[in-house]
Parts: structure tokens; sequence; C-alpha cells
């Protein structure tokens, strides 16, 4: 088995990625700049720098190449990398090739459509999928938005903290035909209207990647059709099947109750809402977006909200963030809005960086190894 030209650790970061971008800011050492960037990224949350830089002890010597300036970027890296960290984008057959000393791949996720699993088995390289507990926490947050919404959430609960529409504190309940005596059950007392549920509806996800297969799942689970965009076809190779239906765009915003965004927040997909988008879709059909705020032109989805020719938004994204106050989306029933949680907190990403610590100490134990054999040898 061979090992870099140095005999020691070479990890390609490939990918623009804000935990990779961490990755490489602990992999490069104690300095002012990078604890500025690391607690930058964790603020206002708290976190002790030094506890991160712990993180990658242990590693023995590394040299890091990367990340990429592009956002989503992918290279093929250096001919002496010995270990990649990547979370989007591919490795073809002569990818590997090209790297004759990679002996480790750690994909941030658990997309297995990323590298030619047989050609790296055959040259004996380890693929490791780190879990992302946080793609399915934005996943539930998608949900949670779609509930809160057709469940009429806020306004729910705010009638029942205040009182603000009243209380009748009985009603008659029937049984059978005949009305009884009045009972404590006083069934919507604020006559809230268009209260319904997820059962029965059809959801168009724009974008079939991690997250958007893993709303497709809870989706599913709660009685809805789903249909879908994307760039690929979803098989059970990626972690879909039969029972989603790819469309165009088009046919997608006129069949659904709902649209669901879940596409990377490049230059492309900037302004992807825009006024066409919103005529297109019906008007008794909620957006969520939980993915980037630049996806939507704001000024579009607030006059459609306005006018009534959508029912209602659910917002973890926004165009700037925070919000300006005052926020003219607040003022907007038909608009639920958190301030960019769905992934749960900045310290989620610590587990994830810490399992890619894991298997890069073991790849540098490994290449260790290698290299006291190969000297004992001489």
């Amino acid at each position: 088995m061979t090992t870099g030209a140095r005999g020691h650790m070479t990890v390609s970061i490939l990918d623009n990625d804000h935990v990779l971008n961490l990755v490489a800011a602990i992999l490069e050492g104690p300095a002012t700049e990078t604890e500025s960037t690391l607690r930058a990224f964790f603020a206002p949350e708290q976190v002790e720098v030094d506890d991160l830089y712990r993180l990658g002890s242990g590693l023995g010597p590394a040299r890091v190449i990367g990340p990429p300036s592009g956002y989503g970027s992918i290279g093929t890296g250096s001919e002496e990398t010995t270990a990649i960290v990547m979370r989007r984008g591919r490795l073809s057959t002569a990818d590997l090739a090209a790297m004759p000393h990679l002996k480790l791949i750690q994909r941030l996720g658990s997309g297995r459509d990323i590298v030619d699993l047989e050609a790296a088995a055959a040259r004996g390289i380890e693929v490791v999928f780190v879990p992302r507990p946080s793609l399915d926490w934005t996943a539930e947050h998608a949900i949670l938005l779609m509930l809160a919404l057709r469940k009429n959430l806020i306004l729910g609960d705010r009638i029942v903290r205040r009182g603000e529409l009243g209380v009748r504190s009985t009603v008659p309940a029937r049984r059978g035909d005949n009305i009884a005596a009045p009972t404590e059950a006083a069934y919507n007392w604020a006559g809230m209207a268009g209260l319904s549920g997820l059962s029965g509806q059809t959801l168009g996800i724009v974008g079939m990647g991690e997250v958007g297969r893993r709303v497709a799942d809870r989706a599913r689970a709660f009685g809805m059709t789903v249909i879908y965009t994307s760039r690929s076809p979803v098989t059970s190779a990626t972690g879909g099947g039969d029972a989603l239906q790819q469309v165009e765009m088009p046919e997608l915003l006129a069949r659904s109750d709902i649209v669901s965004l879940h596409v990377p927040g490049t230059a492309e997909n900037r302004g992807l809402v825009d006024a066409a988008f919103l005529k297109s879709m019906r008007s008794n059909a909620l957006l969520i977006n939980t993915s980037r705020g630049s996806l939507i032109d704001e000024d579009a989805l607030y006059s459609a909200l306005r006018s009534g020719q959508i029912a209602g938004a659910g917002l973890d994204v926004h165009a700037t963030e925070p919000r300006s106050q005052p926020d003219r989306f607040a003022k907007l029933e038909s608009t639920v809005m958190t301030p960019h949680v769905a992934a749960g907190s900045r310290t989620t990403v610590v587990s994830e960086i810490a399992a890619i610590f894991d298997g890069l100490r073991r790849h540098g134990r490994a290449l260790a190894a290698q290299t006291k054999t190969r000297r004992d040898d001489r």
C-alpha cells in the first residue's frame, strides 16, 4: 500500500461547504484569523475554540488542499492526496485514477451516488458516509411549516393565549339527531376558517437531493402524493423509487398544493421564485423554503401573498438575515417564519466535524504504520 509522496496524510477538501470549511480551519491549527473564523461561524452561540481544535488532535503530519472557492465545486485534488473530504459532486473512475495514493473518501451525508464504489473497492479505497442529523431535522422543519400553515397554528396559539376573539365556554353537542345538553367541548370556538391538513395533498419538491428525499419520505407518511423536479431522476440507488414522479416545473406548479424548495443557493438559482413562478402556482398553494433565502424574490412573494395569489408561505431562510424591522411579512397571517433554525443549532455541526476527524485519525494511524513498516524493511 502506497502513501503520499512524503509519507504523510494529504487531505483534499473538495467542496466550499460550511462544515468542510470548518474542518479545513481546524486542520490549519490555531491562528488569530482562524479563531476569528470559527467564532464568527458559531455566533451568536458560544463555543470553546480550544475544544474545536482538540477535535483535530492526534492526526499526525497533515497537508491540506482546498477547499475551492466555488460554491459546490469539485476537483480531482493533488496526485499526492491520501484522503478526500467532500459533500457535493461526484468522483469518477478517472478522478480516482488521478490520485494513486488515495485511501480514504469521507462523504458528508448519506448519498451513495457520489463515487464509483466498485472502483474504489478494487483500489482498496475506504469510503465512509458521515451521518448528518441536521438533514433529517431540516426535512422535519419543512413538514412543520406545512402543518403550521394548514392548521393555522400561529393564529390559533395567539387566540388561546390572548383570547383575542372571545371564548364561548359551551356549545351544543350533537348526538345522533338530538341536540344534547351543552358540554365543555367548544370545537373551533374562534370560528377559524380554512383549516385542513396534509393528507390527500400533492407536494411538489423542487430539488430532490438529500433533504428533498427526506421530505418526500415524511410527506408520504402523512398520506401526500409527491412529485418533484430535479436535475437527475431519483432511483432506488439514490434513495427514491417508483412512488416518486419526476415532472417538469410547469406541471409541478400547476398540480401542487404545496411547493417546497430544496435546491442550493447558487447564482444559477438566485431568484428562482419570481412573479412568473408564483403566478403559475395554485391559489390554494403554499410555498415552503428551508434552503436559501436567495431563491425567492421577496417583493414578488409579498405581492402574491397580499393579493391572495397563493395561500401562504413558510420561511426558515430569508433574503436578509436577520430580517430588518419593521418587517412587512410580519403583518401577514398567511406567513409563518422561523430564524434559520431548520437544521438545529449551529453547534449541531460539531458532531459531524468530530466524525470526520475520527475517520482522518484512523487514516493517519494507518499511514504511520505503513511508513514504519517500510522503514523497518529497509
